[in-house]
């Protein structure tokens, strides 16, 4: 791997601001102002444009129209962050942090999250140019599917277990996800390890169906609206995932693409893990027993 310091230091430093991020909002959710929800959408908006400005200006060729283009791609996105902000402070008077606007911080984080993957890619295993859209979607993927992007999900999604949130059902459901992700089989690349881990990955998907639903069958009574929401996004995720280990078997070249249906699994995962550590599904309080 090529600037092996400046990889780490981007993932600690951008790792570090998400939870800083997510522990905000958390903190603010039930008496959050247009001031506070403002500043959390400038600074994820700030850092999510500057990755794909630098990732675009790292992969176009040399020139000078080339690095206009890749300032305006964060102006460009600032400014819709800017108008809407300034459409929000003349028809809304914010008070609390919920619905919509947790689904799209989520987004917001999770395309973060997605733009560091690349940026990382590109600066840690060089850019050889993309001959067509297979190829682009391929590179795409296999930015997904790496360690680059995993590391940072798993570590955030560590700290908010054991750190932030209370024993209960959304705790169980990010522990879930968390197991889910822990044997990604396409992490290291195209290696003699992606068998191996494939057979792990699929173990640990058993054990994490079986740790969620055996918990919901015992307290099958008691699990209120929110929860089965969660539940089917779940049961979705597991879908797609499913399926994410299938592809390979029916369609192995390239191996960037062949892992695509994975690669939205995991988009689908942190997104969904986003959701939950932000309060989405809080409206209505989960009454379940401790975890």
């Amino acid at each position: 791997m090529q600037n092996l310091f400046w990889v780490i230091f981007t993932e600690v430093v951008m790792t570090a601001f998400i939870i800083w991020v997510i522990n905000y909002l958390r903190l603010f959710r039930h008496k959050i102002t247009l001031k506070g929800f403002a500043l959390g959408l400038f600074l994820i908006t700030m850092m999510g444009s500057m990755l794909d400005a630098l990732l675009y200006y790292i992969v176009a060729p040399p020139s000078f129209l080339n690095s206009i283009l890749a300032v305006n791609i964060s102006m460009i996105i600032m400014t819709i962050a800017v108008v809407y902000i300034l459409i929000a402070a003349t028809t809304e008077t914010y008070s609390r942090f919920a619905g919509l606007e947790v689904f799209v911080f989520a987004l917001l984080l999770s395309w973060n999250e997605i733009s560091m993957a690349l940026f990382l890619r590109v600066i840690g295993f060089g850019f050889d140019g993309v001959s067509s859209l297979g190829s682009y979607i391929s590179y795409f993927s296999l930015s997904i599917t790496s360690i680059l992007f995993l590391a940072p999900m798993l570590a955030e999604m560590v700290y908010f277990i054991f750190f932030r949130m209370s024993p209960g059902f959304e705790k169980r459901s990010v522990i879930t996800i968390l197991i889910m992700q822990l044997a990604d089989p396409a992490m290291l690349g195209k290696s003699s390890l992606v068998v191996p881990l494939l057979a792990a990955y699929s173990l640990l998907m058993i054990a994490a169906i079986y740790y969620l639903f055996s918990y919901v069958y015992a307290h099958r009574d008691e699990i209120t609206l929110s929860s089965r929401k969660i539940l089917r996004w779940i049961i979705v995720l597991i879908v797609i995932s499913a399926a994410g280990l299938l592809e390979p078997v029916l369609y192995t070249h390239p191996f960037g693409l062949s892992w695509l249906i994975f690669a939205v699994s995991m988009m689908v995962a942190m997104t969904l893990y986003f959701t939950i550590i932000l309060g989405m599904f809080q409206d209505e309080k989960i009454a379940v027993p401790d975890v």
